[in-house]
């Protein structure tokens, strides 16, 4: 049962001809302290939808730009403010250009856009999937690229200088990345020494657990 429908053991938040999400986050928004549902659509809608619950109406909508492939597979709302990437609020995503953007609520503008073919040659995604900030002190972000064209690549990435801190290709279709809540907070920890969770989205099916540090599984 749920607090609001105690009735029923489930709830439907969301339903509206045009839109397939592919990715829904329950959060407390930074901006006005309201339960919100931050949503990814990739193949019909092509953006991003913030959800207010209590209302139930949409309050903000955007389409991502570009035209070379289907995103955005997931969004994000920035808690708190990353320092030379956005304040809280802010709401970041993969565009369809291979690019990692953040728009400025207010405006719905883009305010940063991070191109990762351009991190020293090291990586050329050819479908960047997922941008997931970090659980370090440093900004850097957990990139997945879904399709690449060197292998399954996922990724820790620092936004300051774009450098990559290590790139690996351990299975193939890295897509959605979550970061774990309360590693290492015990002698009885709820993982194995990982910090992230990254889904392998094959027939097979398969959720790989992955090391800050250095991206080991």
């Amino acid at each position: 049962t749920h607090a609001r429908c105690p009735d029923i053991c489930n709830e439907l938040w969301f339903s509206k001809d045009g839109y397939t999400p592919h990715y829904a986050e329950h959060i407390i928004d930074p901006i006005d302290g309201k339960e919100k549902l931050i949503m990814a659509d990739p193949h019909t809608y092509q953006g991003v939808v913030l959800y207010n619950l209590a209302d139930k109406r949409t309050e903000w909508e955007v389409k991502v730009p570009g035209s070379t492939i289907n995103n955005p597979h997931t969004a994000r709302v920035l808690m708190e403010d990353i320092e030379g990437f956005g304040n809280a609020g802010d709401i970041y995503c993969c565009d369809m250009d291979q690019r990692i953007i953040v728009f400025d609520r207010a405006t719905q503008e883009i305010k940063k856009a991070i191109t990762i073919s351009a991190a020293g040659g090291q990586w050329d995604p050819n479908w960047l999937h997922e941008a997931c900030l970090s659980v370090d002190a440093t900004p850097h972000l957990i990139l997945t690229d879904y399709n690449g064209p060197d292998g399954y690549r996922y990724a820790k990435y620092r936004i300051s200088d774009g450098v990559l801190a290590w790139h690996k290709g351990d299975f193939g279709h890295p897509a959605k990345v979550c970061p774990i809540v309360g590693a290492h907070a015990s002698l009885h920890t709820p993982d194995y020494g990982g910090d992230y969770l990254i889904c392998s989205n094959e027939f097979h099916g398969s959720i790989w657990e992955i090391k800050d540090s250095d991206g080991t599984w």
